[in-house]
């Protein structure tokens, strides 16, 4: 299962939101790529914040189903709508000494 930390750069102390598994703490490479892009992009801190962890409830949901993430097919998002909307839990000021 995935789950969100924070990432803080060790050169700029800029934070990213990423998604890690929560059994090795290893990052997820295309949600922290989804990441990075929102930071740079200029994204509000309010977005950064809020969308990786719908991306990781998604990917933990494909995950728990065996469902590769890119053939979720429309009929399957009815299911998948409450999942996304559902409230964050709330993230921890712990920080991950991450390399990004």
């Amino acid at each position: 299962m995935l789950r969100m930390e924070r990432a803080v750069s060790p050169s700029t102390g800029a934070v990213t939101m990423v998604l890690v598994d929560d059994r090795t703490y290893e990052i997820h490479g295309e949600a922290r790529d989804f990441s990075l892009h929102l930071r740079a992009r200029g994204r509000s801190p309010h977005t950064q914040r809020n969308y990786p962890p719908r991306v990781g409830r998604y990917l933990n949901w494909c995950s728990a189903r065996g469902t590769d993430r890119r053939a979720v097919a429309l009929a399957n998002w009815p299911g998948t709508s409450s999942l996304l909307n559902r409230p964050r839990p709330a993230i921890t000021s712990d920080c991950l000494p991450v390399r990004l």
